[in-house]
């Protein structure tokens, strides 16, 4: 009886799968006299194969490689040593410094566990921290921006599409620095839970803005710090959503767990923006065009609050608001060729937003517009007067931090 014969796998794939423990193994010498020369020709075949033959690269080469690293996301085994990311991962990302998609895309799988192990390093002696942080680095810099937001978020525990630590998973400090996985059960005691949960989520927004503070001059810190202003407009916005329509949340236990999943995620965009506020530098913001987004974001959040505010008692009426021309007139004014006028009539426009006239109110977008195109006028006596305008009308715990030195002086 005649059996059939399995077709053969195509020759390149055989020597792929045949090579890659040893390309594997390459990147794995220890021996420093030895490892420099062999590693580089490691990563270059790996990422020479990535680019001829991305599949078999992928299959063969980078899912072995990073599998200690997806196994922390999703198994719950009974604990496992992790690789350095010095000897393999650091090697052909960070020193390849190929910002292929496949390469890009699969590092992006990981992430989320190597930034868990960047915070863990940092809390402990390890030389983990530095290849950790060159990974990180090296993603977000090479990555599209609103991926790289994203993955920030990610971070916070903003975006769950991130992959993160299991939650039963922990790291260990292991031999010679290094770091191992252990899986531990759950703590049953309610109080014990809460208080890991808590300075759990502390410790990884701060581990978050200190990576930030590397991401300055690329323009990403400030991206992602505009982008939480506008989370922390949309929280005010649903809680306000929620007074007026006084809804309890249900009985059913997925309900209540829904509710509680979106009160958590509120409190984390709280305490993101208070940290951010806290600890960026005052040149987080790189160029106008991002000073002119930080501005609108904060007005469009104290005009959500001053809304929300609205359903009290009214404020007194503005005894001394001018006519409508009067106020067409200074508008007018705030484009005067004459720096004197001009800047007199941008200060007087910031004293009626901040005095709440009505009709200045009712123009706050058009007012806010004519202050930011002024923001780049080149005498400093206008400029400084459109910059004290916006100042004026965000909060200063937030301005205090973001606005000063924005814009040329």
């Amino acid at each position: 009886m005649r059996t059939e014969r399995r077709p053969a796998l195509p020759y390149v794939e055989r020597c792929a799968k045949m090579s890659n423990k040893a390309i594997l193994d390459l990147l794995h010498i220890q021996d420093k006299l030895t490892a420099r020369q062999f590693q580089r020709v490691a990563t270059t075949t790996l990422l020479t194969m990535a680019k001829e033959h991305p599949q078999l690269a992928e299959k063969h080469l980078l899912q072995p490689m990073l599998a200690p690293l997806l196994r922390c996301s999703e198994t719950a085994g009974t604990g496992w040593s992790l690789p350095s990311p010095r000897s393999e991962k650091g090697l052909v990302y960070v020193v390849g410094n190929d910002s292929s998609s496949l390469l890009l895309g699969s590092l992006q799988s990981v992430l989320g566990v190597v930034f868990s192990l960047y915070s863990f390093a940092k809390q402990n002696v390890s030389y983990l921290r530095s290849p950790c942080q060159e990974i990180l680095l090296w993603f977000l810099e090479k990555s599209e921006r609103e991926v790289s937001l994203a993955m920030l978020e990610g971070f916070a525990g903003l975006n769950s599409s991130v992959h993160t630590l299991h939650p039963r998973c922990r790291f260990c400090v292991g031999s010679e620095g290094g770091a191992t996985i252990a899986v531990e059960e759950a703590i049953s005691d309610e109080d014990e839970a809460l208080y890991q949960k808590v300075s759990s989520e502390q410790c990884r927004v701060e581990n978050l803005v200190e990576l930030l503070s590397h991401c300055q001059k690329s323009g990403l810190a400030g991206d992602f710090f505009i982008r939480c202003l506008k989370a922390l407009t949309q929280v005010a916005a649903e809680d306000e959503a929620a007074l007026n329509s006084a809804v309890v949340p249900g009985g059913s236990l997925l309900e209540l767990e829904q509710y509680h999943a979106e009160q958590r995620r509120k409190l984390l965009v709280l305490q993101l923006v208070a940290t951010l506020c806290e600890s960026v530098s005052d040149t987080v913001f790189t160029d106008v065009a991002q000073v002119e987004e930080f501005v609108a974001a904060t007005l469009q959040r104290q005009s959500t609050c001053h809304e929300a505010g609205d359903a009290g008692p009214a404020p007194a009426p503005c005894t001394d608001s001018p006519a409508l021309a009067g106020l067409q007139e200074l508008l007018v004014s705030a484009y005067d060729p004459q720096p004197p006028s001009r800047a007199a009539a941008l200060r007087h426009l910031s004293s009626l937003i901040t005095q709440r006239d009505p009709e200045a109110l009712r123009l706050q977008e058009k007012i806010l517009q004519v202050f930011l195109e002024n923001v780049q006028h080149e005498d400093a006596f206008v400029y400084l007067s459109a910059i004290q305008a916006c100042f004026g009308l965000v909060p200063q715990s937030i301005a205090s931090h973001g606005f000063t030195n924005c814009c040329p002086c």
